[in-house]
């Protein structure tokens, strides 16, 4: 599950959810919210910036990190890359000093933008992730996670066809260069 509010965190809890299961992915979190969702038993945070990141200098042994990168999508209902997200180019170094300050960098998380219709966006920062990853693994960091974030498009004609032809590419492209 995808979390970005106590309001949701609270909504899981009493569904019964098991919040080792979500990812907190709101960019901006005050030092309080941090502590509520940790004591509530999330682990996964998203940053995509310095300050957020050092708002998880005592809990770097408890939690682990997903950078969020932005990629601007004029395609996309809401491009939510000049709010959210840090620069692709500015990844690897980000990662190398966070991982040598200690930090737990997990993984990668994006949105691409609401209802983006073409699957190809996502392609393409998968594409960038890929890259991201390979150099990281070249210096000995193995990151572990993509969170592709949401953005999919959903209307009310869709058929199961047509959500498996959106899917499906992006699905080959996983398979293809993350499967493990």
């Amino acid at each position: 599950f995808d979390i970005a509010s106590s309001g949701e965190i609270k909504l899981l809890q009493s569904a019964g959810v098991d919040l080792s299961r979500t990812i907190h992915t709101h960019p901006i979190k005050r030092p309080t919210e941090i502590h509520q969702a940790i004591a509530a038993g999330i682990t996964t945070f998203v940053v995509d910036n310095e300050c957020e990141l050092e708002k998880f200098e005592a809990y770097k042994g408890q939690v682990k990190l997903l950078l969020r990168l932005a990629f601007s999508n004029d395609d996309a209902k809401v491009d939510l890359s000049s709010k959210f997200g840090l620069q692709s180019s500015q990844a690897f170094s980000f990662i190398l000093n966070a991982t040598m300050k200690g930090y737990n960098i997990d993984g990668i998380s994006f949105h691409v933008g609401s209802q983006m219709s073409n699957n190809q966006m996502y392609i393409a920062a998968l594409e960038v992730c890929r890259e991201i990853f390979n150099e990281l693994s070249e210096i000995g960091i193995q990151l572990k996670t993509i969170d592709i974030g949401g953005g999919f498009p959903f209307y009310a004609h869709q058929t199961r066809e047509d959500l498996f032809d959106f899917f499906n590419p992006i699905n080959q492209y996983l398979e293809n260069y993350f499967s493990h």
